[in-house]
């Protein structure tokens, strides 16, 4: 890894403030619903921290960046099943900090835990990692280290100031958009860090534009015959991984369509490694009419599970009398599966698109 001297006292300081941080057990007065903002101190971005976890199970420190990481933390954490939002997962700009065994660490967490002296370990070793959309979670670089820092650091002075009583999370009604936030101040002695509030509507801060069908293109697919075939539609990500620890890994996204009675293959979109889930989630609609004027009739019933796709499939399904049923669906068929790693291993010799089977 050949860290840096700053990198590495970044880490010896972050790692001696989780292990402050767990002294304090957050979680006996924290929720996972008690999100507060950290200003970094280098720049305007807010990191929205969330804790959850403790004793009882891993705990985990989770700093989700800008208005589309507090967006996702929320969508993530308001279901009621992981398995309607799991595609979602990759999708998240973060710093997180989690704890594994050592046999779950790889050669560069040793390599960091090994140039930290007498390196703390209350509830098993600190792993830290980078989060960015299209790509999956990667160890950090030093400007990560240095604001994770400082985001560790302002949740202890969050969790000491509730535990001394002089402050709290509730809101009064119509303010549920209002949020704790730790922000910076320059000051002749430095910088100091104050508490104040910041509103995060949202709705307004990411206004959503969801894609629809041309008026020509649903009337073309009104002309196909309607027909009882049922179709389960999955939208998930690969399972490959880098083989070198020190690279970033793009994400590859699958959307896979198969015969919800058989389980047989019908079609798959595999799409290009570091795109952007939130582009390929759009496109899925045109893809959606792509594959019904190739079967040549609309299916009676789509099986999905995803509430992404819900959203993308949604009007146009309704539109072309065609029923959603959503719930959660078992395993592909490994039969299927295979199928399509086998066109996903030519990935980068082939032109993505719409695969038939």
């Amino acid at each position: 890894m050949g860290m840096s001297q700053l990198e590495k006292s970044y880490y010896s300081t972050l790692i001696r403030s989780m292990d402050e941080l767990l002294t304090l057990k957050p979680w006996l007065t924290l929720e996972s619903t008690d999100v507060f903002a950290v200003q970094d101190p280098n720049g305007d971005e807010l990191l929205f921290v969330q804790l959850s976890g403790g004793e009882d199970e891993p705990f985990e420190l989770m700093a989700y960046r800008g208005a589309r990481g507090l967006e996702m933390l929320w969508e993530l954490n308001n279901c009621e099943n992981g398995a309607f939002v799991a595609d979602q997962s990759v999708d998240v700009p973060a710093l997180f900090c989690t704890f594994a065994a050592g046999d779950d660490l790889d050669n560069i967490d040793r390599e960091i835990l090994e140039d930290i002296e007498n390196p703390l370990v209350t509830m098993g070793f600190p792993v830290f990692r980078c989060s960015r959309p299209g790509f999956q979670p990667e160890h950090m670089n030093e400007q990560d280290v240095f604001l994770m820092t400082q985001v560790v650091r302002q949740t202890l002075e969050v969790v000491r100031l509730v535990n001394e009583g002089m402050l709290d999370f509730n809101v009064e009604e119509g303010q549920e958009d209002s949020y704790i936030l730790r922000k910076p101040k320059q000051t002749d002695d430095g910088v100091v860090w104050e508490t104040t509030r910041i509103d995060m509507n949202l709705d307004d801060k990411l206004p959503k534009k969801p894609p629809k069908l041309k008026r020509a293109e649903l009337s073309v697919l009104k002309e196909l015959p309607k027909g009882t075939r049922e179709l389960r539609l999955d939208l998930m990500v690969s399972p490959f991984v880098s083989g070198n620890e020190s690279e970033e890994t793009p994400s590859t996204f699958l959307f896979t369509v198969t015969d919800f009675t058989t389980g047989d293959l019908v079609c798959a979109r595999i799409e290009e490694p570091g795109a952007k889930l939130q582009k390929f989630r759009d496109s899925l609609l045109q893809t959606f009419q792509e594959m019904l004027l190739r079967l040549g009739e609309r299916p009676a019933t789509l099986h999905l599970e995803s509430y992404s796709l819900c959203d993308v499939l949604g009007e146009a399904a309704g539109k072309l009398e065609i029923e959603l049923s959503h719930h959660e669906l078992p395993p592909l068929r490994q039969a299927e599966m295979d199928a399509v790693l086998r066109h996903l291993s030519t990935r980068f010799t082939r032109k993505p698109g719409l695969i038939f089977f």
